[in-house]
């Protein structure tokens, strides 16, 4: 009895993580794709909208490093329990709101800035110390929780989409909703009596519970190129989310109309598919993680080849095709990363740890709208986005490099090992 109590107790605290991360990025979703784009371009007018998009992704971004960094050191003082841990994660979706409401009232480019920064640091610090939250409830299921986070954060973002493109003129509505939902969810966690204890993650147990029932290895990516590929990944999503919106009005020549919402979101929708569909795919069978370095390189292709091929993907349905199989290199990728960054790290240090990880994203996220707004400027206006995402298509060409070097210098490591012991 006491054993199935502690599994249920487990049970729900996966289930609140999971809700409040879902809740979190959903609430970030619809500015970071469609809103900060409009209002930039309702704020600062045609021609200067880009730098306003630019500015205020970028000063997200740096916030938002900041908010993972420090909010994920927090998580980590003193003992660290659950209910400490739910305790910065309140303070960082209470934030979260406070600057999205604010962005909803802005009336100036600036105040637009300051509203996403600040909602950029409470909720990213909030996602970072969720992270660490689902390696506490699942210490022998590390890579299947990781793969739920994954396809709980997904379905995150696929929920305000949904509602856009039923009702496209409820953005900041629904925006505000979700993250008043998401404050909601560690005031019930934090309500709970007895929150369950945590266990270190050994490497005798870490598939105890049936994650990879065959044996197979580990999730063996080094850290150093899990950081590099996140953000590089991140490099390259934020580049593709921030300009999405824009290259969408472009094709349909109505600026901000609802005929463009509603594209932008389908095409968005089909993206997520992708995604959902690959880590569906990965909870099911999560030994597959174990081929970190195949995944990798060819998910990092499919990606490149999707990116490459959207300005030329003129009709819809085939604009819908190349966006679906970049979100499938996506899940992939994000999934195998994730559960790299939470397998076999130490509770005492998980917070710091996936802090780390996460904050490597707003620093991409800087680099990538600072590297696509340097190419829109050097193209003419008429071929700049045919011109922005075959250059973004390189960066994952990156990524598979970076991997082969690694899986070549492991098998290196392996013969000369294997040599020494003959």
């Amino acid at each position: 009895m006491p054993q199935q109590s502690e599994r249920s107790s487990s049970s729900s605290l996966v289930f609140r993580v999971n809700a409040a991360k879902l809740l979190a990025l959903a609430a970030l979703v619809p500015p970071a794709t469609i809103g900060i784009a409009r209002r930039a371009s309702e704020l600062s007018g045609p021609g200067d909208d880009a730098e306003t998009i630019a500015f205020a992704s970028t000063a997200g971004s740096v916030a938002a490093v900041i908010g993972a960094l420090a909010l994920g050191a927090l998580a980590d003082i003193g003992a660290a329990t659950p209910r400490m841990r739910w305790l910065v994660v309140l303070g960082g979706t209470c934030a979260g709101f406070a600057g999205l409401a604010f962005m909803a009232g802005a009336e100036s480019p600036g105040s637009l800035i300051a509203g996403w920064g600040v909602a950029q640091l409470g909720f990213s610090g909030a996602m970072a110390v969720l992270r660490a939250l689902i390696g506490d409830a699942l210490p022998g299921q590390r890579r299947r929780g990781a793969t739920v986070m994954v396809l709980f954060s997904y379905l995150g973002a696929f929920l305000p989409i949904l509602i856009l493109l039923a009702f496209p003129g409820t953005l900041w509505m629904t925006t505000l909703a979700l993250a008043a939902l998401a404050v909601v969810i560690p005031l019930t966690a934090l309500g709970v009596p007895r929150l369950p204890p945590m266990a270190d993650a050994s490497p005798a147990s870490r598939h105890a519970d049936g994650d990879d029932p065959r044996g197979a290895h580990d999730v063996t990516l080094p850290w150093p190129l899990v950081l590099f590929a996140q953000l590089g990944m991140n490099v390259l999503l934020s580049a593709y989310l921030a300009y999405h919106s824009a290259e969408i009005a472009s094709r349909t020549g109505e600026a901000w109309g609802d005929s463009t919402v509603q594209l932008s979101s389908l095409t968005l929708l089909a993206g997520i598919l992708g995604l959902l569909t690959v880590a569906s795919i990965l909870l099911v069978r999560p030994r597959l993680l174990g081929n970190a370095h195949a995944i990798l390189i060819s998910a990092g292709l499919v990606f490149s080849v999707g990116v490459g091929l959207r300005p030329f993907a003129e009709a819809v349905p085939a604009l819908l095709a190349v966006v679906l199989l970049s979100g499938a290199a996506v899940g992939a990728i994000s999934t195998t990363l994730f559960a790299t960054a939470l397998e076999g790290a130490p509770r005492t240090r998980l917070g710091r740890r996936l802090g780390l990880y996460s904050a490597l994203g707003p620093l991409g996220q800087i680099a990538g709208r600072l590297l696509a707004l340097a190419i829109l400027r050097a193209s003419s206006d008429e071929t700049a986005y045919r011109h922005l995402f075959p250059a973004l298509a390189l960066v994952p060409i990156l990524l598979v490099v970076g991997t082969l070097a690694s899986l070549l210098r492991s098998r290196r490591g392996s013969a000369r090992f294997t040599g020494a012991i003959r």
